[in-house]
């Protein structure tokens, strides 16, 4: 995170000392109540329109800002609790922006050369296994303004049912596999928001007659 990056009027009054808030105040003095945004705790006023501004630089696609940049300033706007609904508005579209860049990024870094051959395609076992995978990584590890109800429903669609066995390999030894308590893929899914952290791949998919998975069996090492 390019923290020098964030702007003073953001990072000067962090820890402000009474000297500092006395400047502040006369600095804003002069500008109505209406043109100023307060932060939570009161310790931080900054210009309506100034911290508008750098919302709407975060969400122009056309910005000279890095995405870096962008995510720096937001996060220091965010870190403010400004009171103000209007800014409220504006940090959830900003968040939606970057969000969206950041998507797009990924797309365009995974995608197939334009002359592609057909032996150079992947098995849609496979392909269907990568996209699991990216599906528990987004639980595990959630992007702002994305909902992991949302993600969680659209895994369960690629399930024959909600209650689809889930096997977790734990070792296998002298030929034997040992396995945890089976558990089933919504639970699993719920055990991924929960705990927020990715502990299992992918070490088989079963599928049944009509491409639906029917038994997922992971391994945790």
């Amino acid at each position: 995170m390019q923290t020098n990056f964030i702007p003073m009027r953001y990072r000067l009054f962090l820890n402000p000392t009474p000297l500092l808030l006395a400047l502040l105040i006369t600095m804003l003095g002069c500008k109505s109540q209406q043109n100023v945004v307060k932060s939570k705790d009161g310790k931080l006023s900054v210009d309506k329109e100034t911290v508008i501004r750098d919302l709407n630089n975060i969400i122009d696609p056309e910005s000279e800002l890095t995405n870096e940049e962008k995510t720096a300033l937001l996060k220091a706007i965010k870190d403010h609790g400004f009171q103000d609904a209007q800014v409220d508005s504006l940090i959830i579209e900003a968040e939606n922006a970057l969000y969206a860049t950041a998507q797009n990024t990924t797309a365009t870094e995974y995608e197939e050369p334009a002359d592609a051959t057909v032996e150079d395609e992947k098995d849609p076992l496979v392909e269907l296994e990568d996209l699991l995978t990216d599906q528990f990584k987004a639980l595990a590890n959630p992007m702002p303004a994305v909902d992991s109800e949302d993600i969680i429903s659209e895994t369960l669609n690629y399930f024959e049912s909600n209650d689809s066995p889930v096997l977790i390999i734990l070792q296998k030894l002298d030929g034997k596999t040992f396995y945890d308590r089976p558990t089933t893929i919504e639970k699993y899914l719920y055990y991924l928001k929960d705990l927020k952290r990715e502990s299992h791949q992918i070490e088989e998919v079963n599928l049944n007659t009509n491409d639906k998975i029917n038994k997922l069996i992971l391994a945790s090492y």
